[in-house]
């Protein structure tokens, strides 16, 4: 899913607490609280991720619950937000959603193992219900630049404790779409630190733009940069 991530760092505490407390309510903010400590914290220091290990030495497997973030626009600005803090809720830094998942960084989420190049071939395939075919939300991930957040790196198994769609306090103030379900989609809390970042997936047009793969390779330079086939850049 996409986010657009410009704020300054120091401003989060701040802005979660004036934009989001008539959205979450005392319990909300409560759990944000607790969730935006654990977030500090871990974003505060490098974190081990299996699957950034795997996709290094060129293994093009993401295991069933990768999470995937895309960027609609490509911008220095943002990558290096990214780079800076991980992937946050965009209403914990000043910036006004109408989206259902208050206060939630949004994911997609891998369904099953499959390879990089199996996952965009799932997520181009259309959606058949009886004669009607619809398009996949997850085709937003074709383009540009999406971001692979693993589950499994340290610390995030906490964190992925209050994900909208399968913890159900939060059902109090977040609306998820009725289209979406904890199969294939995840809205974490606060958000996920840059650490839990394990590979970067961008389309032919955007690996063509040389300041473009440099700005990424300046921002994440120990991340591997993928194709949409699974090999690395």
């Amino acid at each position: 899913m996409t986010e657009t991530t410009t704020a300054t760092p120091n401003a989060v505490a701040s802005q979660a607490s004036d934009m989001m407390a008539s959205k979450l309510g005392q319990e909300g903010m409560a759990l944000l609280d607790a969730q935006l400590k654990l977030w500090s914290e871990l974003n505060g220091r490098a974190l081990y991720s299996p699957l950034r290990e795997s996709l290094k030495a060129g293994g093009g497997v993401l295991p069933a619950g990768t999470l995937l973030h895309g960027i609609r626009r490509f911008s220095e600005a943002v990558v290096a937000s990214i780079a800076s803090r991980g992937i946050m809720s965009g209403e914990l830094l000043g910036i006004a959603e109408d989206g259902e998942t208050h206060g939630c960084a949004d994911f997609f989420k891998m369904p099953a193992d499959m390879t990089v190049r199996e996952y965009m071939a799932y997520v181009m395939s259309p959606i058949q219900e009886g004669v009607m075919r619809s398009s996949r939300g997850e085709r937003l991930l074709t383009r540009g630049v999406a971001f692979i957040v693993d589950p499994s790196a340290e610390g995030m198994s906490e964190l992925l404790t209050h994900d909208g769609y399968t913890y159900p306090a939060m059902q109090s103030f977040i609306n998820a779409p009725s289209s979406r379900t904890s199969l294939d989609t995840a809205a974490v809390l606060g958000g996920v630190p840059h650490g839990a970042i394990a590979g970067i997936l961008a389309d032919e047009q955007l690996l063509k733009d040389t300041n473009a793969v440099q700005t990424l390779r300046n921002n994440f330079p120990d991340t591997p940069l993928l194709d949409h086939s699974g090999q690395l850049h």
